[in-house]
């Protein structure tokens, strides 16, 4: 007979055979790792030291791929910084297009030769660099059979690099294979009284040798730039100066510079300072500026003031044209050309001669005007010409500008 089990007694027995049944084992993760079959598709990965890790040289930075493998490339493809950076070097032109290629060397020579020249004809002409970008652009228009023209790009920014960067250096290193090579004497010329260029002073100095091939040559040096105007301070710059480019200061034969107290000062100057460590320097004081302080003080005691008859005559000329037509028409009736009176700057002195010879060659037909006129619209300029009448063949003022 079989006795009758108890539910509770089934149940221990069924989870007593359930426990003694295995449970599956768990699938172990595995990394991916780089697979160079992926730079078919994408060029723009690579491969680094440590596999499980890619270079996106579009990005220039790793990014994983242990767990995605592929999976992981596509989803850094779709990233937004990805695909910006994707546009923008699709934008730039690669960087083996900067380089000259062996089969275009001899146009690139040509171009570079051009383009040196167009710089130097600017300079040498003290045109704007400005300029340079309006005429590379005719260039290519005008010459557009010339494979040289159609390749050459110097503009302005090109164009003062080209001045500043190379042939200036070069321009400097032919002076001084010259100076350095051998006992050659050289004399020293610059500027007492400097030039603002903007807000700063800018002192140049200028070298003068002689050379059996090209006889005397005057050739720029450099420019330096100081505020203090003082004989020890620009006497040091000087030699600052020459020591840079291994110029001797005992071949220093003559200083040249403007008359200013502080070049050629008799106690204290630029020139005493160097006379002291090169005692057969030459002191050489601007010659124009001489003749035109002795030229000056004879003119103050003459009775007619010709600077003031210019100024004022070109005053009169400049600020209406309402005064300037009846001039014009005297210069067709008198047949004399009708150039208009030369502009005289009393701060440039030198501006003086040529506004005299414009005057003297002007003379009939601004006689006339002013005789027309009366003393009444002109007086200051009416007493230079109140001696003139019809029958003198030559006033006063005349002389006078033809005396200068």
């Amino acid at each position: 007979m079989f006795s009758k089990r108890s539910d509770n007694e089934n149940e221990n027995d069924y989870n007593t055979n359930a426990s003694k049944i295995p449970s599956p084992k768990k699938k172990a993760k595995r990394l991916c790792y780089f697979n160079d079959r992926w730079k078919d598709t994408y060029n723009w990965i690579r491969e680094v030291n440590n596999p499980n890790p890619a270079l996106c040289t579009i990005c220039r930075k790793e990014f994983g791929i242990g767990h995605g493998g592929e999976g992981d490339v596509k989803a850094h493809m779709e990233t937004e910084s990805h695909k910006s950076r994707m546009r923008q070097s699709g934008a730039s032109k690669p960087i083996k297009s900067g380089f000259i290629s062996r089969k275009y060397t001899n146009v690139q020579a040509k171009v570079a030769a051009t383009e040196l020249t167009w710089a130097y004809h600017t300079n040498r002409h003290a045109l704007s660099y400005r300029s340079l970008d309006c005429s590379m652009k005719l260039s290519k228009v005008t010459f557009s059979d010339s494979e040289v023209a159609t390749k050459i790009s110097c503009g302005r920014t090109k164009g003062e690099i080209l001045i500043t960067d190379v042939l200036a250096p070069y321009s400097v290193e032919l002076v001084l294979s010259f100076l350095t090579n051998g006992h050659v004497f050289y004399s020293l010329s610059t500027t007492g009284d400097a030039p603002n260029h903007g807000h700063k002073k800018i002192f140049p100095l200028a070298l003068r040798y002689f050379d059996l091939k090209n006889g005397v040559s005057d050739r720029l040096l450099d420019f330096y730039e100081d505020c203090n105007e003082t004989p020890e301070i620009l006497k040091q710059k000087i030699v600052d100066i020459l020591s840079k480019y291994k110029l001797d200061l005992a071949h220093l034969s003559a200083y040249s510079s403007d008359c200013a107290n502080v070049n050629f000062s008799k106690f204290h100057s630029v020139y005493k300072l160097l006379n002291e460590e090169n005692g057969k320097i030459v002191p050489l004081p601007c010659p124009a500026r001489l003749v035109y302080n002795t030229a000056k003080k004879g003119c103050d005691l003459l009775k007619c003031d010709i600077e003031t008859f210019i100024m004022k005559v070109l005053g009169h000329f400049s600020v209406s044209s309402k005064c300037a037509e009846p001039l014009n028409e005297i210069f067709d009736f008198i047949e004399v050309g009708g150039d208009d009176v030369f502009r005289h700057v009393p701060t440039r002195w030198t501006s003086l001669l040529p506004a005299i010879e414009k005057m003297l060659k002007c003379w009939p037909a601004i006689k006339s005007y002013f005789q027309s006129v009366g003393p009444e619209e002109c007086p200051l300029i009416w007493k230079y010409i109140e001696d003139e009448s019809g029958e003198k063949d030559c006033s006063e003022t005349e002389i006078y500008m033809l005396f200068l």
